[in-house]
C-alpha cells in the first residue's frame, strides 16, 4: 500500500507541476486516481489496451461484427490502415475453441497493407465440421519485430 500511496502522490504532484488544479486528499482522491486507464501502481487496466489498440494507426479484424458463423462460412481478415503503407507485414492467425484447445494456427507474408484510410484483405479463412461452441479468433500483424495490430474475437459455431 505504501507504494500505492506515493505513486498517487507522485501523480498528484506531476499534476500540481502542470498546472491542473489540487485534488482532494482522503479516499476521494484515491477513488480519483483509481479509475482511468491505470490503477494506482501505473498498472495498465484493460481500457489501457482497448485504448491502444483504437487508436492504432492499423487496426484488424476478421469478424467484421458477425458473432454467429455455420457451415461452409468464409471471413475475410481485413486490415484498416489509417498510416503510412506498410510493406512485408505478416498476419499470424490462431483459433481456439471453448476450452481454450488450439484448433489451427496460421502464418501468411510477406504482405502489403495500404495506407491513407485503406482496407486491405489479408486473408481468408473457412469453417467446417465444428461442433457448435464458442470459439476465438486472435488475429496479429507483425512487420519484423514490431507488433502493428492484434485483436481477439468470438463466435458462436452453428453447424
Amino acid at each position: 500500500m505504501a507504494k500505492g500511496i506515493h505513486r498517487r502522490e507522485a501523480v498528484l504532484a506531476k499534476d500540481r507541476s502542470q498546472g491542473a488544479p489540487a485534488r482532494q486528499a482522503g479516499p476521494a482522491a484515491e477513488i480519483d486516481a483509481n479509475w482511468g486507464l491505470v490503477d494506482i501502481l501505473g498498472n495498465p487496466k484493460l481500457s489501457y489496451f482497448v485504448a491502444k489498440a483504437l487508436y492504432a494507426p492499423v487496426c484488424v479484424s476478421a469478424l467484421h461484427g458477425s458473432v454467429v458463423l455455420r457451415d461452409g462460412d468464409c471471413v475475410e481478415v481485413k486490415a484498416s490502415n489509417f498510416g503510412p503503407r506498410q510493406e512485408g507485414a505478416s498476419l499470424q492467425v490462431r483459433i481456439t475453441d471453448g476450452a481454450g484447445a488450439v484448433l489451427r494456427e496460421e502464418e501468411s507474408g510477406p504482405l502489403t497493407i495500404e495506407g491513407d484510410g485503406s482496407v486491405t484483405t489479408l486473408g481468408t479463412l473457412q469453417f467446417s465440421g465444428l461442433a457448435p461452441d464458442l470459439y476465438s479468433i486472435e488475429s496479429a500483424v507483425r512487420r519484423g519485430g514490431e507488433e502493428l495490430a492484434r485483436r481477439l474475437e468470438m463466435f458462436y459455431f452453428e453447424p
